[in-house]
């Protein structure tokens, strides 16, 4: 269940879940903020307030958000230095919504295959197996699939 989304639903209100993992890889939740708004005073606030509750923020290797640029702009400016991913879901999403048959000009066959690739590159367990589908997308998909990844 994703008591974020929930949360906004019901009340109307986002929740900023801030999570850590611990030494055994488990997610420990470190930090929450009920905000009223998601602009960009809002996101300054919560990582002010974060970085001043927190002084071992300066040991964060890694932040992961949602599409939204104003929010990864807003972290990246007060945790230089820190890779600034977007969750898998949403670029999932992003993908599906940017390779399709239409405004790629590819048959659906195509658009499953690139879409494939694409995840596979995504969850890849190691180097070596995220550069093998690089090169099978490179190989295989068409030029505009191609032209959107690089």
């Amino acid at each position: 269940m994703n008591i974020a989304l929930l949360v906004k639903q019901q009340l109307g209100m986002p929740l900023y879940v801030m999570l850590c993992l611990d030494g055994n890889g488990e997610s420990e939740v470190v930090a929450l903020a009920f905000v009223q708004h998601e602009n960009k005073e809002t996101l300054t606030w919560i990582a002010e307030t974060f970085k001043e509750k927190n002084p071992n923020y300066i040991n964060l290797k890694c932040i992961m958000c949602d599409k939204d640029m104003v929010e990864r702009d807003v972290f990246e400016t007060f945790f230089p230095g820190v890779h600034n991913l977007i969750c898998s879901f949403h670029v999932q999403q992003i993908l599906k919504r940017e390779i399709t048959t239409k405004k790629m000009e590819i048959s659906e066959i195509e658009k499953n295959f690139a879409l494939e690739i694409l995840q596979d590159m995504m969850y890849a367990k190691d180097k070596d197996a995220y550069v093998l589908n690089v090169n099978i997308l490179k190989e295989n998909c068409p030029d505009k699939v191609i032209k959107y990844f690089t």
